[in-house]
Protein backbone atom coordinates (compact mmCIF):
# COMPACT_ATOMS: atom_id res chain seq x y z
CA UNK A 1 0.00 0.00 0.00
CA UNK A 2 3.04 2.18 0.36
CA UNK A 3 3.75 4.69 -3.04
CA UNK A 4 6.70 3.40 -5.22
CA UNK A 5 7.27 6.13 -7.11
CA UNK A 6 7.75 10.28 -6.86
CA UNK A 7 8.18 12.28 -9.33
CA UNK A 8 8.34 16.14 -10.48
CA UNK A 9 7.83 17.88 -13.31
CA UNK A 10 7.60 21.50 -14.57
CA UNK A 11 4.64 22.68 -16.85
CA UNK A 12 5.91 24.14 -19.33
CA UNK A 13 3.91 26.41 -21.98
CA UNK A 14 6.37 27.74 -25.10
CA UNK A 15 4.97 30.33 -27.74
CA UNK A 16 7.08 32.73 -29.46
CA UNK A 17 5.82 35.42 -31.59
CA UNK A 18 7.39 37.60 -34.22
CA UNK A 19 6.12 40.82 -34.71
CA UNK A 20 9.21 43.33 -36.43
CA UNK A 21 8.85 47.15 -36.65
CA UNK A 22 11.71 49.58 -37.78
CA UNK A 23 11.69 52.98 -39.05
CA UNK A 24 14.32 55.41 -40.24
CA UNK A 25 14.26 59.19 -40.84
CA UNK A 26 15.81 61.69 -42.60
CA UNK A 27 15.88 65.19 -43.60
CA UNK A 28 17.02 67.08 -46.83
CA UNK A 29 16.64 70.83 -48.09
CA UNK A 30 18.01 73.83 -50.37
CA UNK A 31 20.58 74.26 -47.37
CA UNK A 32 21.70 71.09 -46.39
CA UNK A 33 25.17 70.11 -47.41
CA UNK A 34 26.19 67.20 -49.40
CA UNK A 35 23.47 64.19 -48.09
CA UNK A 36 24.64 61.61 -46.04
CA UNK A 37 23.38 57.92 -46.78
CA UNK A 38 19.84 56.82 -45.11
CA UNK A 39 20.54 54.47 -42.29
CA UNK A 40 18.15 51.84 -41.48
CA UNK A 41 18.51 49.90 -38.08
CA UNK A 42 18.74 46.40 -38.84
CA UNK A 43 17.77 44.29 -35.89
CA UNK A 44 18.39 40.85 -37.15
CA UNK A 45 21.43 39.21 -36.72
CA UNK A 46 24.29 38.44 -39.28
CA UNK A 47 24.32 35.22 -40.92
CA UNK A 48 27.97 34.66 -39.47
CA UNK A 49 26.51 35.14 -35.92
CA UNK A 50 23.86 32.57 -36.74
CA UNK A 51 26.96 29.87 -38.40
CA UNK A 52 28.54 31.42 -34.46
CA UNK A 53 25.69 29.77 -32.72
CA UNK A 54 25.59 26.81 -34.49
CA UNK A 55 28.57 25.71 -33.03
CA UNK A 56 27.31 25.74 -29.45
CA UNK A 57 27.25 22.52 -27.86
CA UNK A 58 22.79 21.48 -26.82
CA UNK A 59 22.70 20.89 -23.32
CA UNK A 60 21.37 17.11 -22.82
CA UNK A 61 17.95 16.90 -21.11
CA UNK A 62 16.76 14.01 -19.90
CA UNK A 63 13.09 12.71 -21.57
CA UNK A 64 10.11 12.41 -20.04
CA UNK A 65 6.81 9.82 -20.59
CA UNK A 66 4.01 11.26 -21.61
CA UNK A 67 0.21 10.01 -22.52
CA UNK A 68 -0.89 11.28 -25.70
CA UNK A 69 -4.62 11.57 -25.68
CA UNK A 70 -6.54 12.85 -28.45
CA UNK A 71 -9.63 13.80 -26.41
CA UNK A 72 -10.37 15.22 -22.53
CA UNK A 73 -13.07 16.29 -20.53
CA UNK A 74 -12.77 19.29 -17.62
CA UNK A 75 -16.09 20.30 -15.51
CA UNK A 76 -14.48 22.73 -13.31
CA UNK A 77 -17.97 23.52 -11.42
CA UNK A 78 -17.72 20.15 -9.65
CA UNK A 79 -14.06 21.00 -7.85
CA UNK A 80 -15.12 21.31 -4.25
CA UNK A 81 -13.53 23.91 -1.61
CA UNK A 82 -10.97 21.70 -0.26
CA UNK A 83 -9.82 18.32 -0.98
CA UNK A 84 -8.80 15.18 1.66
CA UNK A 85 -4.97 15.59 0.23
CA UNK A 86 -5.29 19.29 1.42
CA UNK A 87 -7.10 19.08 4.82
CA UNK A 88 -4.28 16.27 5.70
CA UNK A 89 -1.52 18.33 4.61
CA UNK A 90 -3.22 21.85 6.75
CA UNK A 91 -3.01 19.93 10.11
CA UNK A 92 0.27 18.08 9.49
CA UNK A 93 2.27 21.63 8.47
CA UNK A 94 2.79 25.10 10.04
CA UNK A 95 1.17 27.97 9.39
CA UNK A 96 3.94 29.67 8.32
CA UNK A 97 4.96 26.67 5.18
CA UNK A 98 1.40 25.91 4.74
CA UNK A 99 0.49 26.92 0.68
CA UNK A 100 -2.63 28.15 -0.18
CA UNK A 101 -4.73 25.95 -1.80
CA UNK A 102 -6.70 27.18 -4.40
CA UNK A 103 -9.69 26.11 -6.72
CA UNK A 104 -8.07 26.46 -9.95
CA UNK A 105 -4.95 24.17 -8.53
CA UNK A 106 -7.29 21.69 -7.09
CA UNK A 107 -8.71 21.29 -10.45
CA UNK A 108 -5.75 20.70 -12.18
CA UNK A 109 -4.18 18.47 -9.42
CA UNK A 110 -7.49 16.81 -10.30
CA UNK A 111 -7.23 16.21 -14.05
CA UNK A 112 -3.54 15.79 -13.90
CA UNK A 113 -3.56 12.73 -11.38
CA UNK A 114 -6.37 11.09 -13.14
CA UNK A 115 -5.01 11.31 -16.67
CA UNK A 116 -1.30 9.23 -15.05
CA UNK A 117 -4.40 7.16 -13.22
CA UNK A 118 -5.53 6.43 -16.54
CA UNK A 119 -2.69 6.16 -18.63
CA UNK A 120 0.22 5.59 -16.50
CA UNK A 121 2.13 9.20 -17.47
CA UNK A 122 2.18 12.90 -17.74
CA UNK A 123 -0.31 14.71 -20.25
CA UNK A 124 1.42 15.97 -23.18
CA UNK A 125 1.66 20.19 -23.38
CA UNK A 126 -1.48 20.01 -25.88
CA UNK A 127 -4.25 18.38 -22.65
CA UNK A 128 -1.78 19.88 -20.07
CA UNK A 129 -2.61 23.41 -21.50
CA UNK A 130 -6.11 22.55 -22.22
CA UNK A 131 -6.29 21.32 -18.28
CA UNK A 132 -4.76 24.09 -17.05
CA UNK A 133 -7.13 26.59 -19.20
CA UNK A 134 -10.37 24.59 -18.59
CA UNK A 135 -9.33 24.68 -14.84
CA UNK A 136 -9.28 28.79 -14.90
CA UNK A 137 -5.72 29.25 -14.71
CA UNK A 138 -3.58 31.93 -17.33
CA UNK A 139 -0.32 31.33 -16.18
CA UNK A 140 1.20 27.55 -17.12
CA UNK A 141 5.19 28.51 -16.81
CA UNK A 142 4.82 29.19 -13.32
CA UNK A 143 3.41 25.62 -12.29
CA UNK A 144 5.28 22.17 -11.10
CA UNK A 145 4.30 19.23 -10.56
CA UNK A 146 4.78 16.21 -7.40
CA UNK A 147 3.09 13.07 -7.52
CA UNK A 148 2.82 9.47 -5.15
CA UNK A 149 1.43 6.53 -7.00
CA UNK A 150 1.17 3.23 -5.92
CA UNK A 151 -1.17 0.37 -5.45
CA UNK A 152 -3.71 -0.24 -3.29
CA UNK A 153 -6.76 -2.50 -2.69
CA UNK A 154 -9.91 -1.40 -3.96
CA UNK A 155 -12.27 -1.93 -0.78
CA UNK A 156 -9.99 0.34 1.34
CA UNK A 157 -11.03 3.75 1.85
CA UNK A 158 -9.90 6.81 0.43
CA UNK A 159 -9.06 7.69 4.13
CA UNK A 160 -7.64 4.61 5.52
CA UNK A 161 -5.21 4.94 2.33
CA UNK A 162 -4.26 8.58 2.92
CA UNK A 163 -3.66 7.15 6.80
CA UNK A 164 -1.23 4.61 5.11
CA UNK A 165 0.10 6.81 3.33
CA UNK A 166 0.71 9.47 5.89
CA UNK A 167 4.66 9.59 6.43
CA UNK A 168 4.56 10.04 2.62
CA UNK A 169 2.02 13.00 2.24
CA UNK A 170 4.08 15.52 2.45
CA UNK A 171 4.63 18.68 0.06
CA UNK A 172 8.33 19.58 -1.02
CA UNK A 173 10.01 22.77 0.03
CA UNK A 174 9.93 24.88 -3.11
CA UNK A 175 6.02 24.90 -2.37
CA UNK A 176 6.20 26.51 0.86
CA UNK A 177 3.79 29.45 1.23
CA UNK A 178 2.92 29.29 -2.82
CA UNK A 179 -0.29 28.31 -4.57
CA UNK A 180 -0.94 24.56 -4.55
CA UNK A 181 -3.66 21.83 -5.09
CA UNK A 182 -3.80 18.44 -4.23
CA UNK A 183 -5.64 15.41 -5.39
CA UNK A 184 -6.18 11.64 -5.16
CA UNK A 185 -7.18 9.97 -7.89
CA UNK A 186 -7.65 5.80 -8.15
CA UNK A 187 -8.66 4.11 -10.91
CA UNK A 188 -8.79 0.22 -10.15
CA UNK A 189 -5.86 -0.47 -7.78
CA UNK A 190 -3.85 2.05 -8.96
CA UNK A 191 -3.66 5.47 -6.72
CA UNK A 192 -2.24 8.76 -7.23
CA UNK A 193 -1.70 11.75 -5.27
CA UNK A 194 -0.91 14.73 -7.38
CA UNK A 195 0.03 18.08 -6.00
CA UNK A 196 0.93 21.04 -8.35
CA UNK A 197 2.07 24.04 -6.88
CA UNK A 198 3.36 27.45 -7.89
CA UNK A 199 3.40 31.30 -8.04
CA UNK A 200 0.45 32.70 -10.22
CA UNK A 201 3.24 35.12 -11.87
CA UNK A 202 0.14 36.72 -14.40
CA UNK A 203 -2.96 38.87 -13.26
CA UNK A 204 -4.71 38.70 -16.09
CA UNK A 205 -8.59 38.13 -16.03
CA UNK A 206 -11.39 37.66 -18.19
CA UNK A 207 -14.63 38.71 -17.17
CA UNK A 208 -18.36 39.02 -19.66
CA UNK A 209 -17.71 42.21 -21.52
CA UNK A 210 -21.96 43.12 -21.23
CA UNK A 211 -22.05 42.54 -25.22
CA UNK A 212 -23.45 38.72 -26.19
CA UNK A 213 -20.54 37.05 -27.38
CA UNK A 214 -17.54 39.26 -25.99
CA UNK A 215 -15.48 38.60 -23.12
CA UNK A 216 -12.56 41.00 -21.66
CA UNK A 217 -9.25 40.47 -20.99
CA UNK A 218 -7.54 42.35 -18.14
CA UNK A 219 -4.17 43.15 -16.78
CA UNK A 220 -1.19 44.54 -15.79
CA UNK A 221 1.80 45.15 -17.82
CA UNK A 222 5.20 44.14 -16.83
CA UNK A 223 8.05 46.44 -15.64
CA UNK A 224 9.52 47.81 -19.35
CA UNK A 225 6.75 46.57 -21.64
CA UNK A 226 5.87 48.92 -24.39
CA UNK A 227 3.30 46.76 -26.60
CA UNK A 228 0.69 44.39 -25.61
CA UNK A 229 -1.98 42.52 -27.82
CA UNK A 230 -4.59 39.89 -27.73
CA UNK A 231 -5.67 36.91 -30.25
CA UNK A 232 -8.41 34.98 -29.74
CA UNK A 233 -9.32 31.61 -32.08
CA UNK A 234 -12.50 32.03 -33.68
CA UNK A 235 -13.89 28.68 -35.01
CA UNK A 236 -12.03 26.03 -36.60
CA UNK A 237 -9.54 28.10 -38.50
CA UNK A 238 -9.65 31.93 -37.68
CA UNK A 239 -7.84 34.16 -35.42
CA UNK A 240 -8.63 37.70 -34.76
CA UNK A 241 -7.22 40.29 -32.56
CA UNK A 242 -8.97 41.59 -29.45
CA UNK A 243 -10.10 44.92 -29.89
CA UNK A 244 -8.30 47.55 -27.15
CA UNK A 245 -10.91 48.59 -24.44
CA UNK A 246 -10.11 52.22 -23.62
CA UNK A 247 -10.91 51.79 -20.29
CA UNK A 248 -7.72 50.93 -19.24
CA UNK A 249 -4.94 53.53 -18.80
CA UNK A 250 -1.23 51.92 -18.75
CA UNK A 251 0.29 49.97 -17.11
CA UNK A 252 -3.00 48.37 -17.46
CA UNK A 253 -4.26 46.45 -20.47
CA UNK A 254 -7.99 45.76 -21.93
CA UNK A 255 -9.16 43.77 -24.37
CA UNK A 256 -12.74 43.16 -26.35
CA UNK A 257 -12.43 39.73 -27.37
CA UNK A 258 -15.22 38.28 -29.69
CA UNK A 259 -15.93 34.32 -29.85
CA UNK A 260 -17.21 32.83 -32.64
CA UNK A 261 -20.93 31.64 -33.23
CA UNK A 262 -20.28 28.62 -32.75
CA UNK A 263 -17.75 28.05 -30.50
CA UNK A 264 -18.43 26.65 -26.73
CA UNK A 265 -15.08 27.82 -26.02
CA UNK A 266 -11.84 29.29 -27.30
CA UNK A 267 -8.39 30.15 -26.91
CA UNK A 268 -7.11 33.79 -25.95
CA UNK A 269 -3.65 35.12 -25.64
CA UNK A 270 -1.51 37.57 -24.46
CA UNK A 271 1.23 39.11 -26.13
CA UNK A 272 4.13 41.26 -25.20
CA UNK A 273 7.04 43.13 -26.01
CA UNK A 274 10.16 44.52 -23.91
CA UNK A 275 11.14 47.98 -24.55
CA UNK A 276 14.47 46.92 -26.33
CA UNK A 277 13.11 44.04 -28.26
CA UNK A 278 11.45 42.84 -31.19
CA UNK A 279 9.83 39.83 -30.62
CA UNK A 280 6.22 39.50 -29.23
CA UNK A 281 6.39 36.61 -26.47
CA UNK A 282 3.42 34.77 -24.88
CA UNK A 283 2.47 36.45 -21.44
CA UNK A 284 -1.06 34.76 -20.64
CA UNK A 285 -3.34 31.81 -22.00
CA UNK A 286 -6.92 32.22 -21.59
CA UNK A 287 -9.87 29.44 -22.50
CA UNK A 288 -13.25 31.04 -22.90
CA UNK A 289 -16.55 29.69 -22.27
CA UNK A 290 -19.56 31.15 -24.01
CA UNK A 291 -21.53 29.44 -20.82
CA UNK A 292 -18.67 29.52 -17.77
CA UNK A 293 -21.57 26.43 -16.40
CA UNK A 294 -20.78 24.09 -19.11
CA UNK A 295 -17.75 21.64 -19.06
CA UNK A 296 -15.53 21.61 -21.85
CA UNK A 297 -13.88 18.57 -23.97
CA UNK A 298 -11.07 18.86 -26.03
CA UNK A 299 -11.78 17.18 -29.09
CA UNK A 300 -9.61 15.08 -31.74
CA UNK A 301 -7.92 17.60 -34.57
CA UNK A 302 -8.84 17.73 -37.40
CA UNK A 303 -4.95 17.12 -39.11
CA UNK A 304 -5.32 13.59 -37.07
CA UNK A 305 -7.89 12.29 -38.93
CA UNK A 306 -6.20 13.22 -42.61
CA UNK A 307 -3.90 10.39 -44.83
CA UNK A 308 -0.62 10.50 -43.18
CA UNK A 309 2.21 11.61 -45.47
CA UNK A 310 6.00 10.32 -46.01
CA UNK A 311 7.77 13.25 -43.64
CA UNK A 312 6.93 15.51 -41.51
CA UNK A 313 7.43 18.74 -43.50
CA UNK A 314 5.78 17.19 -46.23
CA UNK A 315 2.43 16.82 -44.27
CA UNK A 316 3.25 19.89 -42.21
CA UNK A 317 2.52 21.64 -45.44
CA UNK A 318 -0.44 19.86 -46.87
CA UNK A 319 -2.22 20.58 -43.35
CA UNK A 320 -1.52 24.14 -43.51
CA UNK A 321 -2.86 24.32 -46.77
CA UNK A 322 -5.95 22.32 -45.80
CA UNK A 323 -6.74 24.67 -43.32
CA UNK A 324 -5.65 27.86 -45.69
CA UNK A 325 -7.68 26.13 -48.24
CA UNK A 326 -10.99 26.11 -45.41
CA UNK A 327 -10.06 29.94 -44.50
CA UNK A 328 -10.05 31.13 -48.30
CA UNK A 329 -6.66 31.48 -48.14
CA UNK A 330 -3.80 31.69 -50.91
CA UNK A 331 -1.59 28.61 -50.02
CA UNK A 332 1.85 28.74 -49.16
CA UNK A 333 4.85 27.86 -51.14
CA UNK A 334 7.99 26.22 -49.30
CA UNK A 335 11.25 27.79 -48.86
CA UNK A 336 13.18 25.03 -49.13
CA UNK A 337 17.04 26.47 -48.47
CA UNK A 338 15.25 28.52 -46.00
CA UNK A 339 13.82 25.38 -44.42
CA UNK A 340 17.31 23.54 -44.04
CA UNK A 341 18.32 26.59 -42.19
CA UNK A 342 14.88 26.29 -39.52
CA UNK A 343 15.60 22.15 -39.71
CA UNK A 344 19.51 23.06 -38.51
CA UNK A 345 18.70 25.40 -35.96
CA UNK A 346 15.35 23.96 -34.43
CA UNK A 347 17.23 22.51 -31.30
CA UNK A 348 19.17 25.32 -30.65
CA UNK A 349 15.74 27.24 -30.00
CA UNK A 350 14.16 24.41 -28.24
CA UNK A 351 17.46 24.15 -26.22
CA UNK A 352 17.59 27.52 -25.64
CA UNK A 353 13.43 27.72 -24.39
CA UNK A 354 13.83 24.38 -22.06
CA UNK A 355 16.99 26.36 -19.70
CA UNK A 356 15.03 29.78 -19.90
CA UNK A 357 17.48 31.30 -22.16
CA UNK A 358 15.34 33.99 -24.04
CA UNK A 359 18.26 36.05 -25.49
CA UNK A 360 19.81 32.70 -27.48
CA UNK A 361 16.12 31.88 -28.25
CA UNK A 362 15.24 35.60 -29.30
CA UNK A 363 18.36 35.40 -31.21
CA UNK A 364 17.45 32.59 -33.23
CA UNK A 365 13.94 33.45 -33.99
CA UNK A 366 15.15 36.39 -35.14
CA UNK A 367 18.08 34.69 -37.41
CA UNK A 368 15.15 32.22 -38.98
CA UNK A 369 12.85 35.14 -39.51
CA UNK A 370 15.24 37.16 -41.09
CA UNK A 371 15.03 34.67 -44.00
CA UNK A 372 18.19 35.26 -45.55
CA UNK A 373 17.98 32.24 -47.60
CA UNK A 374 14.51 33.25 -48.93
CA UNK A 375 13.85 34.58 -52.62
CA UNK A 376 12.17 37.96 -53.32
CA UNK A 377 12.16 41.31 -51.13
CA UNK A 378 10.50 40.14 -48.25
CA UNK A 379 7.71 42.96 -46.90
CA UNK A 380 7.33 41.44 -43.50
CA UNK A 381 7.43 37.85 -42.02
CA UNK A 382 6.06 35.51 -38.53
CA UNK A 383 8.15 33.21 -36.41
CA UNK A 384 6.15 30.38 -34.47
CA UNK A 385 7.97 27.51 -33.06
CA UNK A 386 6.86 24.61 -30.56
CA UNK A 387 7.88 21.04 -29.03
CA UNK A 388 4.74 18.48 -28.72
CA UNK A 389 6.81 15.63 -26.18
CA UNK A 390 5.70 12.62 -26.91
CA UNK A 391 4.30 13.21 -30.83
CA UNK A 392 4.25 10.48 -33.10
CA UNK A 393 3.18 12.06 -36.18
CA UNK A 394 3.12 15.54 -37.92
CA UNK A 395 -0.53 15.48 -37.78
CA UNK A 396 -0.72 15.71 -33.96
CA UNK A 397 2.05 18.81 -33.57
CA UNK A 398 -0.32 20.75 -36.66
CA UNK A 399 -3.45 19.99 -34.38
CA UNK A 400 -1.55 21.36 -31.32
CA UNK A 401 -0.15 24.35 -33.35
CA UNK A 402 -3.24 25.56 -34.91
CA UNK A 403 -5.50 25.36 -31.70
CA UNK A 404 -2.93 27.93 -30.25
CA UNK A 405 -3.99 31.56 -31.33
CA UNK A 406 0.05 32.52 -32.54
CA UNK A 407 0.17 29.15 -34.32
CA UNK A 408 -2.70 30.38 -36.25
CA UNK A 409 -1.49 33.84 -36.69
CA UNK A 410 1.71 32.93 -38.21
CA UNK A 411 0.47 29.99 -40.54
CA UNK A 412 -2.87 31.55 -41.27
CA UNK A 413 -1.47 35.02 -42.14
CA UNK A 414 -3.56 36.30 -45.23
CA UNK A 415 -0.64 37.69 -47.03
CA UNK A 416 1.28 35.38 -46.49
CA UNK A 417 2.96 33.42 -49.62
CA UNK A 418 6.00 31.37 -48.43
CA UNK A 419 6.71 29.04 -45.56
CA UNK A 420 9.99 27.58 -44.18
CA UNK A 421 9.57 24.81 -41.98
CA UNK A 422 12.36 23.20 -39.45
CA UNK A 423 11.06 20.01 -37.57
CA UNK A 424 13.56 18.13 -34.89
CA UNK A 425 13.08 15.42 -32.64
CA UNK A 426 16.13 16.62 -30.02
CA UNK A 427 16.91 13.75 -27.60
CA UNK A 428 13.65 12.10 -28.95
CA UNK A 429 11.42 14.00 -26.67
CA UNK A 430 8.74 14.15 -29.70
CA UNK A 431 8.57 16.85 -31.97
CA UNK A 432 9.29 20.27 -32.16
CA UNK A 433 8.80 22.77 -35.23
CA UNK A 434 10.16 26.27 -36.14
CA UNK A 435 8.23 27.54 -38.87
CA UNK A 436 8.20 30.85 -40.45
CA UNK A 437 6.17 32.58 -42.64
CA UNK A 438 6.60 35.38 -44.95
CA UNK A 439 5.30 37.75 -47.38
CA UNK A 440 6.29 39.77 -50.22
CA UNK A 441 6.83 43.16 -51.47
CA UNK A 442 4.59 43.26 -55.42
CA UNK A 443 2.07 45.42 -56.94
CA UNK A 444 1.70 47.77 -54.75
CA UNK A 445 -1.19 50.49 -54.80
CA UNK A 446 1.10 53.80 -54.75
CA UNK A 447 -1.81 55.78 -54.15
CA UNK A 448 -3.95 53.87 -51.22
CA UNK A 449 -0.14 53.74 -49.23
CA UNK A 450 -0.11 57.60 -49.84
CA UNK A 451 -3.33 57.91 -48.64
CA UNK A 452 -2.84 55.81 -45.57
CA UNK A 453 -0.08 58.34 -44.66
CA UNK A 454 -2.05 61.35 -45.38
CA UNK A 455 -4.36 59.83 -43.03
CA UNK A 456 -1.92 59.10 -40.05
CA UNK A 457 -0.60 62.99 -40.35
CA UNK A 458 -4.09 63.92 -40.33
CA UNK A 459 -4.74 62.29 -37.17
CA UNK A 460 -1.49 63.51 -35.65
CA UNK A 461 -2.64 67.63 -36.34
CA UNK A 462 -5.86 66.42 -35.20
CA UNK A 463 -5.07 65.36 -31.78
CA UNK A 464 -3.39 68.48 -31.72
CA UNK A 465 -6.45 70.61 -32.81
CA UNK A 466 -5.03 70.93 -36.12
CA UNK A 467 -6.56 71.31 -39.39
CA UNK A 468 -5.68 68.24 -42.01
CA UNK A 469 -2.92 69.15 -44.04
CA UNK A 470 -4.09 69.71 -47.85
CA UNK A 471 -2.03 68.31 -50.99
CA UNK A 472 0.59 69.69 -53.10
CA UNK A 473 0.61 69.96 -56.31
CA UNK A 474 2.48 67.16 -58.54
CA UNK A 475 6.65 67.24 -57.83
CA UNK A 476 7.96 64.73 -61.17
CA UNK A 477 11.76 65.25 -59.94
CA UNK A 478 10.04 63.31 -56.36
CA UNK A 479 8.47 60.53 -58.47
CA UNK A 480 11.63 59.90 -60.52
CA UNK A 481 13.46 59.75 -57.10
CA UNK A 482 11.39 56.86 -55.90
CA UNK A 483 11.41 55.12 -59.19
CA UNK A 484 15.28 55.16 -59.11
CA UNK A 485 15.63 54.21 -55.45
CA UNK A 486 12.85 51.42 -56.20
CA UNK A 487 15.09 49.85 -59.09
CA UNK A 488 18.22 50.29 -56.67
CA UNK A 489 20.11 52.78 -58.88
CA UNK A 490 19.93 55.18 -56.56
CA UNK A 491 20.48 56.03 -52.57
CA UNK A 492 17.65 57.35 -51.08
CA UNK A 493 18.73 60.48 -49.84
CA UNK A 494 20.93 61.20 -52.48
CA UNK A 495 17.60 60.95 -54.72
CA UNK A 496 15.91 63.08 -52.25
CA UNK A 497 18.04 65.91 -52.16
CA UNK A 498 18.52 66.04 -56.36
CA UNK A 499 14.59 66.13 -56.21
CA UNK A 500 14.33 68.92 -54.15
CA UNK A 501 17.09 70.76 -55.51
CA UNK A 502 15.43 70.12 -59.01
CA UNK A 503 11.40 71.10 -57.83
CA UNK A 504 12.83 74.41 -56.21
CA UNK A 505 14.04 75.80 -58.79
CA UNK A 506 10.99 74.35 -60.73
CA UNK A 507 8.74 75.87 -58.50
CA UNK A 508 10.73 79.23 -57.41
CA UNK A 509 10.51 78.33 -53.64
CA UNK A 510 12.44 76.46 -50.98
CA UNK A 511 11.08 72.54 -49.78
CA UNK A 512 11.32 70.67 -47.13
CA UNK A 513 12.10 66.93 -47.75
CA UNK A 514 11.73 63.82 -45.18
CA UNK A 515 12.60 60.20 -45.81
CA UNK A 516 11.48 57.85 -43.55
CA UNK A 517 11.50 53.91 -43.87
CA UNK A 518 9.40 51.26 -41.77
CA UNK A 519 7.81 47.89 -42.36
CA UNK A 520 4.58 49.53 -41.40
CA UNK A 521 2.84 52.37 -42.94
CA UNK A 522 0.89 52.76 -39.45
CA UNK A 523 4.20 53.28 -38.16
CA UNK A 524 5.63 56.40 -38.51
CA UNK A 525 7.06 59.00 -36.53
CA UNK A 526 5.80 62.69 -37.90
CA UNK A 527 8.51 64.90 -38.77
CA UNK A 528 7.56 67.97 -36.54
CA UNK A 529 6.87 70.80 -38.56
CA UNK A 530 3.99 68.60 -39.67
CA UNK A 531 2.41 69.22 -36.26
CA UNK A 532 3.09 72.71 -36.29
CA UNK A 533 -0.14 75.54 -36.11
CA UNK A 534 -0.78 76.95 -39.88
CA UNK A 535 -1.73 75.34 -42.99
CA UNK A 536 0.17 72.90 -44.08
CA UNK A 537 0.43 71.39 -47.66
CA UNK A 538 2.13 68.39 -47.89
CA UNK A 539 3.13 65.60 -50.78
CA UNK A 540 3.43 62.72 -49.70
CA UNK A 541 4.85 59.57 -51.65
CA UNK A 542 5.54 55.89 -50.86
CA UNK A 543 7.48 53.46 -52.58
CA UNK A 544 9.74 50.19 -51.58
CA UNK A 545 13.15 49.21 -51.82
CA UNK A 546 15.64 46.97 -50.24
CA UNK A 547 18.03 48.80 -47.84
CA UNK A 548 21.43 48.00 -48.04
CA UNK A 549 22.63 45.13 -45.66
CA UNK A 550 18.77 44.23 -44.68
CA UNK A 551 17.39 40.61 -45.52
CA UNK A 552 14.19 42.68 -45.62
CA UNK A 553 12.59 44.96 -47.62
CA UNK A 554 11.29 47.87 -46.45
CA UNK A 555 8.25 50.87 -46.80
CA UNK A 556 10.20 54.40 -48.05
CA UNK A 557 7.72 57.70 -47.58
CA UNK A 558 8.58 60.85 -49.09
CA UNK A 559 6.92 63.62 -47.27
CA UNK A 560 7.66 66.97 -48.89
CA UNK A 561 6.28 70.35 -47.89
CA UNK A 562 7.47 74.05 -48.58
CA UNK A 563 9.62 75.36 -46.21
CA UNK A 564 8.44 78.06 -43.57
CA UNK A 565 8.66 81.46 -44.21
CA UNK A 566 10.52 83.83 -41.20
CA UNK A 567 6.84 84.50 -40.21
CA UNK A 568 6.04 81.39 -40.07
CA UNK A 569 8.63 80.42 -37.98
CA UNK A 570 8.00 83.05 -35.59
CA UNK A 571 4.22 82.26 -34.84
CA UNK A 572 5.94 78.69 -34.18
CA UNK A 573 8.22 79.80 -31.86
CA UNK A 574 5.96 82.06 -29.94
CA UNK A 575 3.49 78.72 -29.35
CA UNK A 576 7.12 77.21 -28.28
CA UNK A 577 7.47 74.66 -30.67
CA UNK A 578 10.19 76.43 -33.26
CA UNK A 579 11.09 74.26 -36.33
CA UNK A 580 14.79 73.13 -37.02
CA UNK A 581 14.24 74.08 -40.31
CA UNK A 582 17.83 73.80 -41.68
CA UNK A 583 21.04 71.67 -40.46
CA UNK A 584 19.09 68.31 -39.55
CA UNK A 585 21.08 65.16 -40.94
CA UNK A 586 19.81 61.99 -41.28
CA UNK A 587 19.31 59.40 -38.15
CA UNK A 588 17.80 56.43 -36.83
CA UNK A 589 15.42 55.37 -34.93
CA UNK A 590 13.32 52.43 -33.55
Amino acid sequence: MLPVARARSSLLAVGLAGALALAGTGCGGPDAKSPKSLVVPNPFPTKSALEKLARAPLKSKPGRAVASVPEWRVDPTDVPDVSPVERRLVERSSAAKRPTFTRELRCIARELGRLRAEHGADADERVQRFIIGACGRTDAGGLSTFHLSGEAPAELSDDELLEAWKGQLALPASFDGKAAGAWLTRKGTRAVVMFVGGEDRSDVTLSPSGTPGVVTVRGTAAAGVEQVMALVNQGREGVARCEPNKTATPPQFAFDCELDDEDPWTWIEVLSRKSGRVLLRATALLLARRDPSAPVELTRGAAATAPPRPDAVTEILESVNRARANASLTPLTPAPEQAAVNARFAAHFFDAEATNDPSTADTVALGLLAGWDVDGTIRDGSFFGTMLTGATSAASWIDYALEHPMGRFTLLAPGARQIAVGPTTAAGAGLGVVITTYSFFGAEDAQANAKRVMTHIAEGRAARGLAPATALGDLPALVDAARLVNAGQREPMAALERALAVETQRIGRPLLGWALVTHDLDVLDLPAELLDPGPVAVRVLVTHYHPEGAPWGAYLVYIVFPAPTRRQVATSAAAARAPDVQGRRPSTMY
